[in-house]
């Protein structure tokens, strides 16, 4: 958590801009090279190499994204707050305890005291910018996810389009439907570094199985379309 005086907000926020945007880069670069944080850890330390290992595993990386999404939930549409819920926690811990009597913030107001402007702002800069702003000579590439791991993904938006239908009982896509999903990849192709959902849906009547299995053969059309 960064502590920064409303002075400092109001007078220097370039030094918390610059701040933020290196520490996140360099979270970034330990969070894909553990082994460098290991080494680095030990040089400036007097950990061994395995007790560094063993306080890496006990590590919470804490993403850029997850900050906007999770924590300030200044994006997305999530809106679990854990940053609010973790200061109401810990004052009412606080107070329980004796340490504190009565609830300390002006106004007894969480938001009071928080800043998310500078998260969100670095957000849009680095997760939201548009592609369209420079070329992209490369392809995203994303290693497959287990069911486990789609569900522990946060998601930071939806694209609305129209109805994709298909003719009843049918997986086949009309010329509509495939023109549909041409205007929503072209859509699509401006956040190439983004994991794409792709469901598909059936009646509620008939069998139930034969139904997840056209579902499932609906989303497959899609995903396979040229």
């Amino acid at each position: 958590m960064l502590l920064a005086s409303r002075k400092l907000v109001q007078n220097n926020p370039q030094l918390i801009e610059s701040m933020l945007s290196v520490y996140f880069d360099t979270l970034q670069y330990y969070q894909q090279n553990p082994a460098s944080f290991i080494e680095e850890l030990s040089k400036t330390s007097e950990l061994s190499s395995k007790a560094a290992q063993d306080m890496l595993n006990g590590v919470r990386w804490v993403t850029l994204s997850e900050n906007a999404i999770d924590w300030f939930s200044s994006k997305g549409s999530t809106r679990k707050e854990y940053l609010v819920e973790s200061i109401q926690s810990a004052n009412h811990i606080l107070n329980a305890v004796g340490v504190l009597k009565g609830n300390p913030l002006p106004a007894s107001d969480a938001y009071s005291i928080l800043n998310s402007t500078f998260v969100t702002t670095l957000f849009d800069q680095q997760v939201m910018a548009s592609p369209l702003t420079k070329e992209s000579t490369s392809k995203a590439t994303f290693q497959s996810l287990t069911p486990s791991e789609w569900a522990k993904l946060a998601n930071v938006g939806t694209l609305k389009i129209r109805k994709v239908s298909f003719s009843q009982s049918s997986s086949d896509l009309s010329m509509d439907a495939k023109r549909q999903l041409d205007e929503a990849a072209s859509d699509l192709s401006h956040y190439p570094n983004f994991r794409i959902l792709i469901k598909g849906h059936t009646g509620t009547n008939g069998d139930v199985e034969a139904n997840l299995k056209l579902s499932s053969s609906r989303a497959k059309s899609g995903v396979a379309l040229p």
